[in-house]
């Protein structure tokens, strides 16, 4: 008897996971195309630059080179709220407080850059 309610259990699930495929499709189909590739690419872009900050910042041990992709990493996903809105609004405000954490960690990197290029010029000490 329980053998069988899992059973039915499980096809229930599955039949629904298929039903709110499809009818996500019919809201997909149309940007697929033409809204979602831009967007892709822009994801795909922060995560590169995401991604090679560190490596920047600390294997290179280059704040200049870090605050370049940083602030690129900030314009980036600020084009990607702004892309994303006119289909998910919620999506667009998921993101925004990752851009507040970023804008955070930029401000650092600003200030790190700064301390290290006015210590070089003299105007500060070190």
């Amino acid at each position: 008897m329980k053998q069988k309610q899992l059973w039915i259990s499980f096809v229930v699930f599955i039949l629904l996971c298929l039903i709110v495929q499809i009818v996500g499709s019919f809201w997909t189909k149309e940007t697929v195309s033409t809204w979602y590739p831009t967007l892709a690419m822009l994801y795909g872009g922060q995560l590169a630059l995401n991604f090679i900050w560190s490596f920047l910042f600390f294997s290179l041990r280059s704040p200049t080179l870090g605050l370049i992709d940083i602030v690129l990493l900030c314009l980036l996903i600020s084009l990607t709220i702004i892309k994303a809105w006119p289909v998910r609004p919620l999506a667009s405000l998921l993101l925004i407080p990752y851009l507040i954490w970023v804008i955070y960690a930029t401000s650092l990197n600003a200030g790190i850059w700064l301390l290290n290029y006015a210590s070089r010029l003299g105007l500060v000490g070190s």
